[in-house]
């Protein structure tokens, strides 16, 4: 137990240090007022978004990991869950640059569509980096390498849709609480389908990233759904609140229901069994 390589003593210490402080730069802001007020349900939902996120990842970690060194194992179960705490508040502090800050918006401003949307993000970027996890690998890094670049994705079409046709605006300035429910469902929806893309044991370079690219393409496809969404539910002068339901829950089952329908049709990842050669 814990015979670690350099590199891996390396990671493990820096995402320990990184995951830290980032916990503690997000909960005591979360916490600076009781969540027991009447105007903190959002501060609740971001309480819970980063535990329920990695009681996510243990669970893909003891149970679809590689069965050789991370399954049910301590010293890597520890790594790759310092490592996913490292990931998510890492890529918290990314978000206000696509328009929705997990402070000043969603904790500071006590924003609940903004809460919604960041909790979203947490949850996606969670998903990727949990998917990109699942098989057997020689080294960590072809379990990191993977998580990079599906998180990294993530928060590029995140960008691309911001920039095109987002609803930052109607988020943290209406805040259009139907808008905060449809960004958090393309994010854990595109997060998801990206995880489910980086999935399975580790051949080569050259299949992880052609495998990334064959299924993860549909993720791309929200994109150009959430603008025409946007479009089409953004708050008018006739609608400053559009209709909860109609606007925001329903556009957002139909987005998870459509990628969980193409994660659940792709099957499982192939993980071999301990001992097993990969194939």
């Amino acid at each position: 137990m814990f015979d670690f390589s350099d590199d891996e003593w390396m990671f493990l210490m820096v995402a320990i240090i990184a995951g830290a402080i980032g916990a503690w730069r997000w909960y005591s802001t979360a916490l600076r007022r009781s969540p027991f007020m009447s105007d903190s349900k959002p501060q609740v939902l971001l309480i819970f978004a980063p535990l329920a996120s990695l009681a996510i990842l243990f669970l893909v970690l003891q149970s679809l990991a590689d069965p050789v060194y991370v399954a049910g194992h301590l010293d890597y179960t520890l790594l790759f869950m310092a490592g996913g705490a490292f990931w998510i508040f890492g890529a918290s502090e990314t978000f206000g640059v696509m328009g929705v800050s997990a402070g000043a918006d969603a904790m500071r401003g006590r924003n609940p569509a903004a809460a919604i949307a960041v909790s979203g993000g947490i949850a996606g970027v969670a998903l990727a980096y949990a998917g990109s996890n699942i098989g057997n690998g020689p080294t960590i890094w072809t379990t990191l390498v993977p998580a990079f670049t599906a998180a990294t994705t993530l928060l590029v079409l995140w960008f691309f849709l911001e920039g095109i046709g987002g609803e930052w605006e109607a988020i943290t300035l209406d805040k259009d609480i139907a808008a905060g429910i449809r960004l958090a469902a393309f994010l854990i929806s595109a997060g998801s389908i990206l995880g489910r893309a980086m999935a399975g044991d580790w051949i080569d370079w050259d299949q992880t990233f052609l495998d990334f690219v064959k299924f993860g393409w549909p993720a791309a496809l929200l994109v150009p759904a959430m603008i025409w969404m946007n479009s089409r539910f953004a708050p008018t002068p006739d609608t400053l609140r559009p209709g909860l339901f109609r606007c925001g829950v329903m556009p957002a089952l139909v987005m998870l229901g459509l990628a969980a329908f193409y994660v659940v049709s792709l099957g499982m990842p192939v993980v071999a069994p301990a001992g097993a050669p990969l194939r």
